[in-house]
């Protein structure tokens, strides 16, 4: 039951590493964030969420000029993402609008959400009117 339990657990760390990869960051924490979600999203197999990843840190690499030293391995982890056609195993299929609260941490069901026009954070529509962060006034998307 607990290994159930922490296989759960294991599965929404990598639903809420992948929006957290997605939150525009330095450099430096946008890689972090990015090779996070990379791996716990490849562990539990979401591979057309690990090869979407690799595109976009491989597009940082290439716009900062940097060197990761796993560069390999990324091209291995990628390949084998294509062998499984990019299929994700664990994401929520169903009516939700691909946002994450960002003060919940949960899925936004449906297709409204709220959402801070200056520092793009989202929020379930019946939560919120300004944003936790900035406290700016929410719009409504549609």
């Amino acid at each position: 039951m607990q290994r159930l339990h922490q296989a759960q657990l294991f599965k929404q760390l990598a639903l809420i590493s992948k929006f957290l990869a997605e939150i525009p960051l330095q450099l430096e924490h946008s890689v972090m964030n990015l090779r996070v979600a990379i791996s716990t999203n490849f562990q539990v197999g979401n591979f057309g969420t690990v090869a979407r990843l690799i595109q976009v840190i491989a597009e940082l690499v290439v716009n900062a000029r940097i060197q990761l030293p796993e560069q390999a391995l990324l091209e291995e982890m990628l390949e084998v993402c294509n062998n499984y056609e990019c299929q994700d195993k664990c994401l929520p299929v169903g009516d939700f609008s691909g946002a994450l609260c960002y003060s919940t941490m949960r899925l936004i069901p449906g297709k409204i959400f709220r959402y801070c026009p200056f520092c793009t954070a989202t929020f379930h529509p019946e939560l919120h009117q300004a944003c936790c962060f900035c406290n700016t006034v929410l719009m409504l998307n549609q």
